[in-house]
């Protein structure tokens, strides 16, 4: 008994694609063949859909941290080691009076 289409190994398919072109097995073969290409493209499709989203994601990330970075140059925030120097300087004895 004759495996349908779908359950036939690729190798199998080109086995039936060796056949005559104007033979059913040869057809069937054909339109198998190009089903299964289809369903592998959507699935790449999909891949290349998601790693699309990552590096939008990944580019906001690093949108986000120049931007920070930038801030905090600008404003140049105070500190714990300056914070600390400082308060050195003005009790350079630290008795904290």
């Amino acid at each position: 008994m004759a495996k349908a289409p779908k359950e036939k190994t690729n190798d199998e398919l080109m086995q039936d694609m060796c056949t005559r072109a104007d033979c059913l097995e040869h057809l069937t073969a054909k339109a198998e063949m190009a089903r299964r290409a289809a369903v592998q493209d959507r699935t790449r499709s999909y891949i290349m859909l998601a790693s699309v989203i990552v590096a939008t994601i990944s580019a906001i990330a690093s949108a986000c941290s120049a931007y920070f970075s930038y801030v905090s140059a600008i404003t140049k925030l105070p500190t714990s080691a300056g914070s600390a120097s400082r308060a050195m300087q003005a009790d350079p004895e630290g008795q904290g009076r």
